[in-house]
């Protein structure tokens, strides 16, 4: 389990993880979309990502390649299919029953998004600057100065930004996720809106596929990255053709399918259920159908699991969709109080 002691120990096991998985992945799929751990602040590179993005941009994280690498990734190569539980190549995506298609085209999503776009005010500009200055990022504060000064415009620097607070969230100050969660958000109406964006979900999605080694060795940034995306998602909810709501949809599946599902912790569930305690009532308005997959996967775990307070959790998931995603009093010390005794 990953100690809360953050020493360079610690710090190079994570980055060997992360590395390890990154190039696993490579040598079945060479568009992984994975975050390249060069531009992150546990390489061992000594030159921080700061310093080589003030300067230039990686092809790795240009926003064109950063948008297709975490168009394939973020549905495992395609589509994620909630009925199989399985991964599908793009070409197999098929239409909704109504016949409307599951995805759009990129560029007509990206234009509707632009053009829905509020210009950020000068009064949220001096907002955005404050709250990212608070996070105190020491060796990435350049990157976010130069950021600042273009008034968040900018393709390179967006993508940019949007993996390094991914990263800052998730493995330095686990504390600033929901803080980050919410200046995400406001970024979505800035010029780097949709770069930021890709950005995100690529860091995301490869924390994502190194999910077993980090569920093993580094179990709090694990549980970091669950509630990131929480979080994440109850402040930015379904934009640009439901990249992020995909990836929700994928943890779930993971978390409460065999054989994770006979190993699952606490904590892993608490996650899962304030996802749908801040998300539940989006989910259903936006995807009913995946969300009605969903429901018949949580009562199938419900079946299956076989440990008394595994069952308890997995119960107050069903339940909170009946009871407008909301939880009530009497539940939290019926579910809880008992669970921990």
């Amino acid at each position: 389990m990953f100690s809360e002691n953050n020493n360079e120990s610690g710090k190079c096991a994570l980055t060997n993880a992360l590395n390890g998985c990154n190039t696993r992945k490579k040598s079945t799929d060479e568009s992984d979309g994975s975050l390249p751990r060069a531009d992150s602040a546990l390489s061992n590179d000594s030159t921080t990502s700061s310093q080589r993005s003030t300067n230039r941009v990686s092809p790795a994280v240009s926003p064109k390649a950063t948008q297709q690498n975490a168009g394939s990734s973020a549905g495992g190569g395609g589509g994620f299919n909630m009925r199989t539980g399985s991964d599908q190549p793009q070409q197999q995506r098929g239409s909704r029953k109504d016949g409307t298609p599951y995805s759009r085209n990129n560029s007509s999503v990206n234009r509707e998004k632009d053009a829905k776009r509020k210009a950020l005010t000068p009064k949220q500009i001096e907002e955005l600057a404050g709250g990212l200055r608070k996070l105190d990022l020491a060796k990435e504060n350049s990157l976010i100065e130069q950021f600042i000064t273009n008034d968040f415009d900018g393709e390179e620097c967006g993508a940019a930004v949007g993996q390094m607070l991914v990263q800052f969230s998730i493995e330095e100050n686990r504390q600033a996720g929901k803080a980050v969660a919410r200046i995400a958000a406001q970024l979505l109406d800035s010029g780097a809106a949709q770069s930021f964006h890709q950005g995100t979900i690529t860091a995301l999605v490869h924390y994502f596929d190194c999910r077993d080694r980090l569920r093993i060795d580094h179990f709090r940034v694990w549980i970091a990255f669950l509630n990131f995306v929480s979080d994440l998602y109850s402040n930015v909810g379904y934009i640009y053709e439901g990249e992020l709501v995909n990836l929700v949809f994928r943890i779930f599946d993971y978390l409460l399918k065999a054989p994770v599902l006979e190993t699952l912790k606490i904590e892993e569930l608490e996650s899962l259920i304030g996802c749908l305690l801040s998300g539940g009532y989006d989910l259903e308005r936006q995807c009913p159908e995946q969300l009605a997959v969903l429901k018949d996967r949580i009562r199938d775990a419900f079946v299956e699991v076989q440990e008394p307070w595994a069952r308890k959790m997995i119960l107050l998931l069903m339940e909170l969709g009946a009871s407008g995603w909301k939880l009530p009093a009497e539940a939290n010390e019926y579910y809880f109080q008992q669970t921990s005794s």
